[in-house]
């Protein structure tokens, strides 16, 4: 058997499940099994073909055997070339992202190459993103994470050919819904494949983000919930260089679903962002990176230092606390009169209290710009 690469990249994708699928879908049966292989018959019962019963990793060879003579009898059925029924089989089961960006520089269809590359770049980081917390959500991962299910899922992603109308970039995978050992009687299995959860995961993560942004009054705290629902650091910087390197487009996120049985999908799925709110899901990347200003706090911690140059002026203190179940060393600048009273308790060991406006966070340091009230906690 002698078949070309181009080919023999297509059969390693065709997995049992989607040709069952689409024998199914032409009204084929699957009746009986034999010890190997599964016997399906067209339905008048005129024509018939066997796949393998399972998909052998440690005989690839004879697997991928087994589909092509089961292509080449397809082929001789319905009239058609291989090449077309293995597109049709894959690309009936194919989930699509389209990934569109507005503005004046891109409606005719280009965009300006350093811009190109920032947007092809950051679509893979997209879904890349969406992949690793289909499979652990968390708020940051690194490149290398999610192990093989995410590899391998990546590994499936095919970048289709751009559409005019802005700027359009599609993504697509190959997606299904049944297990080779659950095919009997044209009854499927309602499991689905990692990459059809991950398809589940974007559309949550998506809309729960673009429902929180329309909730955001300066407080990002509002984004903390969303870990668990897939959003991350690694989505929202993604989406929001997506927008160019000024994050000056709109964006705008939206499926085509592949034909498989999944009560679950909305088909019709589209969300945009616009470029204000592209500018809130680049503060939900910060407030991820712990890069972020708290509009109202109520601080109570223990003083670590306090310095000043003239104590007639003031000075300020830094403060042990603990902000978002983290700890943080917090810079407070106090008056004369509220130094006098931070170093007494400081040297007796009390804690303080400050109430105060944007508090700017940076990784494990802060520093409270507008502090209304302090206080020395007995």
């Amino acid at each position: 058997m002698f078949i070309n690469s181009k080919i023999k990249a297509k059969l390693e994708n065709i997995s049992i499940a989607l040709f069952s699928q689409y024998l199914t879908n032409k009204n084929w049966s699957n009746p009986s099994n034999l010890e190997k292989a599964s016997l399906w018959y067209t339905a008048d019962k005129s024509d018939g073909l066997s796949l393998p019963l399972n998909e052998n990793l440690e005989d690839k060879t004879t697997y991928l055997r087994h589909i092509w003579n089961a292509l080449k009898d397809l082929s001789d059925i319905e009239q058609r070339s291989i090449d077309q029924i293995i597109n049709d089989i894959l690309i009936s089961y194919e989930d699509k992202i389209y990934i569109r960006v507005q503005d004046e520089s891109v409606k005719d269809g280009t965009i300006p190459l350093s811009d190109g590359v920032i947007l092809f770049e950051n679509a893979k980081n997209l879904i890349h993103s969406i992949a690793q917390s289909a499979k652990n959500p968390k708020v940051n991962y690194r490149v290398n994470e999610g192990g093989q299910s995410v590899k391998d899922f990546m590994n499936n992603v095919r970048l289709g050919q751009t559409s005019i109308g802005s700027y359009i970039i599609e993504l697509s995978y190959p997606v299904e819904n049944v297990q080779s050992n659950q095919i009997e009687n044209s009854e499927f299995s309602t499991s689905f494949s990692f990459a059809r959860g991950v398809t589940h995961n974007l559309l949550k993560s998506i809309s729960k983000l673009k429902e929180a942004i329309s909730e955001f009054d300066r407080d990002p705290t509002i984004f903390a919930p969303l870990i668990t629902d897939g959003v991350s650091y690694n989505l929202c910087n993604a989406l929001a260089k997506l927008s160019g390197s000024h994050m000056q487009r709109k964006v705008e996120i939206s499926l085509k679903a592949g034909d498989i049985i999944d009560p679950n999908i909305n088909s019709d799925f589209s969300v945009n962002f616009s470029k204000d709110e592209i500018e809130i899901v680049d503060i939900a990347a910060k407030y991820y990176r712990e890069e972020f200003t708290l509009p109202n706090v109520d601080i109570i911690g223990t003083i670590i230092s306090n310095t000043s140059a003239h104590l007639e002026q003031g000075g300020f203190i830094l403060i042990s606390t603990s902000i978002q179940n983290k700890n943080k060393t917090i810079r407070i600048d106090l008056n004369a009169e509220q130094y006098q009273a931070a170093i007494k308790a400081h040297s007796e060991g009390k804690k303080a209290r400050c109430i105060g406006k944007d508090l700017h966070i940076n990784k494990k340091n802060g520093r409270l710009q507008n502090l209304t009230s302090f206080s020395v906690l007995s």
